[in-house]
């Protein structure tokens, strides 16, 4: 027996859920019951079992329209500035006069944060739908930044170095390492990454 109090606990993907009432519970003998929406799959002749599509079209239908509302008031938060996250970045003190406490994060984490030089970055992630929770990372075009928003703690020409570092940094070489020198050391000469540019001249 599946217990739910009402079928909107079962799901709100109207589909989803009319394959479960309809195919899967009465394949396995499994007897259904959502108390609140009176509906017993034992007995196929009432009425709440009629209505029962209906009702699941309108729980599907009000998580939509609630999640459509809830993504309207972050977009319009982040168009305008306002911080959508709860944590600051690690450095920051969100509010003296608050205890706060920090969540451990890596340090790639923190060399990617373009807030460590003053700004303010929204929308950095978006989900397809209310089914697909999955978050994206939003291109950088994409994104909504609105530079000093609050004390910088690096220069953006700093920040710009450390990603074309980073970025050099995962490119391997014909074996499928990775230099320990990549993105430091460079030919005097030609401007290129030593430890390529030297591989190649001894190729």
């Amino acid at each position: 027996m599946a217990l739910t109090k009402d079928l909107s606990r079962l799901g709100r993907n109207s589909s989803l859920v009319g394959l479960y009432t309809s195919m899967t519970f009465p394949k396995y003998g499994v007897r259904y019951i959502a108390i609140n929406d009176n509906y017993d799959s034992d007995d196929p002749n009432s009425i709440n079992n009629d209505f029962a599509g209906i009702k699941n079209w309108f729980n599907e239908f009000y998580a939509r329209d609630t999640s459509r509302k809830i993504r309207a008031v972050q977009r319009a938060k982040g168009e305008k500035g306002a911080p959508l996250t709860t944590n600051v970045p690690y450095g920051y003190v969100k509010d003296p006069d608050d205890p706060f406490r920090w969540h451990s994060s890596s340090v790639v984490a923190i060399l990617e944060r373009r807030e460590y030089t003053g700004c303010i970055v929204n929308l950095k992630t978006y989900t397809n739908s209310i089914w697909d929770k999955k978050q994206r990372d939003n291109p950088i075009e994409k994104q909504a930044v609105f530079p000093d928003s609050h004390e910088r703690i690096i220069e953006d020409d700093v920040f710009e170095k450390v990603q074309k570092i980073r970025e050099q940094r995962h490119r391997k070489t014909r074996t499928g390492r990775t230099s320990m020198f990549s993105g430091l050391v460079f030919c005097s000469d030609c401007g290129e990454c030593k430890a390529n540019h030297c591989k190649s001249q001894n190729t």
